[in-house]
């Protein structure tokens, strides 16, 4: 039986970590503007799909206002990357704020109602937050304690539902997803995986 050698084993080996390293970096991030891209579903179990990319990802709505005007949006979050901050880049009308509600899994767990008691992360967007990351500030209403949303830091690989609603005034607004990598460097990774080879190649002798 041919063994293959060390050079070709380091080459590979080589090739493979770097092919890992980078799969987390493919997805480029996104900017969505309901006024060029489409609107946003107001459905809750067929939500916008959109998928974070490593640095800022962009997304600028408009809600008319009324219980009916909903953005429901299924944030899905890759293997290797991971939300570090969801800041307020600017905020125009609502009555006394927006709700920006996060939950875990690609959907609501039950249809947007003033009656909703699934637990559920919630901010409020208002003018006065532009320039705040709202992500340290989700709290879970009545349990303040319980995770994950009790100073939630990061928003890690999975799929979230985010529900937009402005029941008052009409508003718009404008969110940055920002992400950043859970993966180590690409030279650090090789010479992890370089590292595990010289051990592999040891005990073969």
């Amino acid at each position: 039986m041919n063994i293959p050698s060390n050079n070709f084993l380091k080459r590979n080996l080589v090739i493979c970590s770097l092919a890992f390293a980078s799969s987390a970096f493919a997805q480029t991030p996104f900017n969505f503007d309901e006024s060029t891209s489409g609107d946003l579903s107001d459905a809750y179990l067929a939500p916008t799909p959109l998928t974070v990319g490593l640095g800022n990802n962009i997304l600028t709505g408009a809600l008319s206002g009324g219980t009916n005007d909903l953005d429901l949006i299924e944030l899905i979050v890759p293997e290797g990357l991971e939300v570090t901050g969801i800041r307020l880049l600017d905020f125009e009308g609502g009555l006394n704020g927006s709700f920006l509600l996060v939950q875990p899994g690609s959907t609501l767990s039950a249809a947007p109602s003033n009656s909703f008691r699934d637990p559920i992360g919630f901010s409020i967007l208002s003018p006065g937050g532009i320039g705040t990351d709202v992500l340290p500030t989700l709290i879970l209403p009545g349990v303040p304690t319980l995770a994950p949303f009790f100073g939630v830091d990061t928003l890690t690989a999975g799929s979230y539902a985010i529900w937009l609603n402005e029941t008052g005034a009409a508003s718009t607004y404008s969110l940055q997803f920002e992400t950043a990598s859970t993966i180590p460097e690409p030279s650090t990774t090789v010479l992890v995986a370089l590292a595990t080879l010289s051990l592999f190649s040891r005990r073969r002798r």
